[in-house]
């Protein structure tokens, strides 16, 4: 077939192909973290649900405070992996600021669910950085 050293080298890259996932498992492996994701992304739906009656309950339905939340990108965010870690973070980041954690907290939400909130987003990046 091939003379020296050809076909020590040829050998070699049909090995390392060999090696190599096929397109079928590529797809399958994608459609798993895909489903991982759709399932933090539903977390992800009911904590911020969670925070926005919170929210209107500890500050009295202030429009305002929702949207500092992130009330209103949460239609955006709803069907997007990406948009919604951007509004986990929002909320996170508005949940962490002592005076809103304090009237938050009195109205009942916890600090627990104040840290789910970045614990979600955090496990929604790095599954979309697996795909």
């Amino acid at each position: 077939m091939f003379a020296d050293p050809f076909a020590a080298n040829f050998q070699t890259q049909i090995t390392s192909a060999d090696t190599l996932a096929t397109d079928a498992e590529v797809v399958q492996a994608i459609s798993i973290i895909t489903e991982q994701i759709e399932t933090k992304m539903e977390l992800a739906r009911k904590a911020m649900q969670k925070l926005f009656v919170y929210v209107k309950v500890a500050f009295n339905d202030s429009q305002a405070m929702l949207r500092a939340f992130g009330k209103g990108d949460y239609t955006k965010a709803y069907q997007s992996a990406m948009k919604m870690k951007e509004l986990l973070e929002k909320a996170n980041r508005q949940a962490e600021i002592a005076a809103n954690k304090a009237v938050l907290i009195a109205a009942g939400y916890t600090q627990g669910d104040i840290d789910e909130l970045e614990d979600i987003m955090e496990e929604i990046a790095d599954k979309t950085a697996e795909q």
